[in-house]
């Protein structure tokens, strides 16, 4: 979670990573996902000296995807990664109940995201 912080943290104070303030759409396969995020991923992975293919496995292992992005209030959070909102995060948040797994076992919570507002 804390490399996940610090690669969106760099993304997007070098303006690599534009949000939108609409809900994202809901991708059809695993296959349009990857089309339609693989310019985003190779412009950010560019500026992050990394491969594509991390950021889109990690994007795609977060949100199912993409099916599973946060929802907030307004519908997208906009936060691609899902991450988590710790209580260094100054930002909005949106609560929601999540599958989380201790020792190799499923448990649902209750955890903070990021939502961001574009």
């Amino acid at each position: 979670p804390k490399k996940a912080r610090e690669i969106e943290k760099r993304l997007i104070e070098s303006g690599e990573l534009s949000r939108t303030s609409h809900t994202p759409a809901k991708f059809d396969s695993p296959e349009s996902f990857v089309n339609s995020m693989k310019p985003y991923a190779e412009k950010a992975a560019k500026a992050l000296g990394v491969e594509p293919s991390l950021l889109l496995a990690q994007a795609a292992l977060e949100t199912g995807w993409g099916q599973k992005v946060v929802q907030n209030a307004r519908g997208s959070s906009n936060n691609l990664f899902n991450i988590k909102a710790d209580r260094s995060w100054q930002g909005d948040k949106v609560t929601t109940q999540t599958l989380e797994f201790h020792d190799n076992t499923p448990v649902k919570e209750t955890a903070a995201f990021r939502s961001y507002s574009n």
